[in-house]
């Protein structure tokens, strides 16, 4: 019998074994006991008879005037305490009842409605608890690790509970699986724990299968040839406006290397005329000068000549 890993077992005094709190009734009542060894002292068996689907799930108390066991008392983590009890369950179908582990793990393409079946069975290996992994993983433990006869690890079973495995601490080379919790405590699934050899269990990795592979890697292809499309026309683009903008600048240049050379003309065609000017007022001071000049020496020849005139009708 496999008791349930949400509540701790009860010892039935009538088959001298532990039982689980999900397979009894009220009316069981009377012959169960706690499960220390060291006590075994009567419980109260509370909602055992209501449907856990909708309603808390059974679970078995002492009477309050017996609240001294130390396993029933005991303060603990209680997600710690689902985590260890899923690992020890899982230990046990697979050590002790030879219970075949049929994992699906189902596509994550929600269209999709393909899954991949792995089967674990104990066969020659060993089960390890705690088991450190090989290098360069040997920082990390596996919860639950199958080990055969070469000492070798050949399947890892991880437990889900609050915070999943990384991919990047486990080695790509073994399919591992991952088990939430949460299908541990469905009624359903201790039912099928306790009467069949072979279990169906989810595995929570993410996990897609090779049609669907090949249609993201060829709509992924598509997508990157689409993007390099429009980054070549980007480009292309990119380079006609950088053309039209020189051009652009290219014609502005021009109309302003233009609009300085004109410039440049009108003030030269400006200077040369100034010099002209200039020039010609030179020659008309020169020739003014000159005329003044030859007035200047007819005058004085004029007085020389009336001087001389003057002196001979002196003598």
């Amino acid at each position: 019998m496999i008791w349930d890993i949400t509540q701790k077992p009860v010892w039935d005094i009538r088959f001298k074994q532990l039982r689980s709190v999900f397979s009894l009734k009220k009316s069981d009542e009377a012959y169960v006991q706690c499960c220390d060894e060291k006590c075994r002292l009567p419980m109260v068996l509370c909602c055992v008879d209501t449907d856990t689907i909708h309603k808390k799930f059974p679970y078995a108390r002492h009477f309050p005037s017996q609240s001294t066991c130390s396993v029933y008392n005991k303060k603990e983590n209680n997600g710690e305490r689902l985590h260890d009890n899923c690992v020890e369950l899982v230990c046990r179908l697979l050590e002790t009842n030879n219970v075949s582990l049929v994992i699906s793990r189902d596509c994550c393409n929600l269209k999709c409605k393909k899954s991949k079946k792995i089967e674990i069975t104990k066969d020659n290996c060993k089960i390890v608890k705690e088991k450190y992994l090989e290098p360069p993983y040997d920082k990390f433990r596996a919860d639950i690790a199958l080990i055969d006869e070469n000492d070798n690890i050949k399947q890892i079973i991880e437990i889900y509970n609050t915070h999943p495995t990384s991919n990047m601490v486990r080695p790509s080379y073994i399919d591992w699986v991952e088990l939430g919790v949460t299908q541990f405590i469905d009624k359903q699934t201790m039912d099928e724990f306790n009467n069949t050899n072979k279990v169906s269990l989810k595995c929570s990795r993410k996990y897609m299968c090779l049609a669907c592979t090949f249609e993201k890697e060829e709509e992924l292809k598509e997508r990157q040839e689409q993007e390099l499309r429009e980054r070549e026309c980007e480009y292309q683009a990119s380079l006609e406006e950088k053309k039209r903008r020189e051009e652009e600048q290219k014609k502005k240049q021009e109309k302003i290397d233009e609009s300085e050379r004109r410039k440049r003309r009108e003030m030269l065609k400006k200077i040369i005329k100034d010099e002209e000017e200039q020039k010609k007022k030179l020659e008309e001071e020169k020739k003014k000068q000159e005329e003044r000049d030859e007035l200047e020496r007819e005058k004085r020849r004029l007085i020389l000549e009336s001087e001389k005139e003057k002196q001979t009708l002196l003598l």
